[in-house]
């Protein structure tokens, strides 16, 4: 259910968000493929993937949304990618916040910053792309594969209860011995995690 406003505080509800950002999708010329989406808090704070048809024959856009109903987090949006073979799913990290749910934030003004953030998303899905299909310019020897997994799990990127799964998907042949072959084994690995926690 939507939240009431206050004098400072003004929650856009989640099915708000997500109008204004596919009228920004559709103005950008760009098609929405696939969704997916998590609600946490008691439908307080959502998290949703859009797959795009940019990208190229391995991979598609992705777009990640977030948006709160709590105070917890600005709404936000995030340039991702997804390996069509595997279903992987990689995001840059980089939010680009709207704004916070202050007060005379209107339906208008969403769905303009929508369009404006989908502008600049066009830029960063360009150049995620780009920095995702450069990993294959990388080999890795053995010796280097495992000290990254050791550093990536030192840093909590996969628990090591993964240890087995990562050992058997990258060391067992699954995917090539370049970055883009270790990066793909971490985003395989972390597939069937909670969507929300992913990025």
């Amino acid at each position: 259910p939507a939240v009431p406003f206050t004098k400072s505080f003004h929650p856009v509800h989640h099915r708000q968000v997500l109008d204004a950002i596919r009228s920004g999708v559709v103005a950008t010329g760009l098609e929405i493929v696939k969704t997916e989406y998590v609600l946490a808090n008691n439908g307080n704070r959502m998290f949703g993937i859009w797959d795009l048809n940019g990208g190229s024959e391995e991979l598609c856009w992705s777009i990640g949304i977030r948006n709160s109903m709590d105070k917890s987090m600005a709404l936000g949006i995030t340039a991702g990618t997804r390996v069509f073979v595997c279903d992987n799913l990689a995001f840059s990290g980089d939010f680009v916040e709207f704004r916070k749910h202050t007060k005379g934030l209107v339906y208008d003004e969403l769905e303009y910053m929508a369009y404006r953030a989908m502008k600049k998303m066009v830029a960063n899905l360009t150049k995620f792309q780009a920095w995702h299909e450069g990993l294959k310019n990388f080999s890795l020897t053995e010796w280097d594969a495992k000290i990254l997994l050791v550093e990536i799990m030192t840093n909590s990127i996969i628990p090591p209860s993964k240890f087995a799964r990562f050992s058997e998907l990258y060391f067992g042949g699954v995917y090539d011995q370049t970055f883009w072959g270790f990066h793909e084994t971490v985003t395989d690995v972390l597939r069937d995690s909670n969507l929300l926690a992913l990025p």
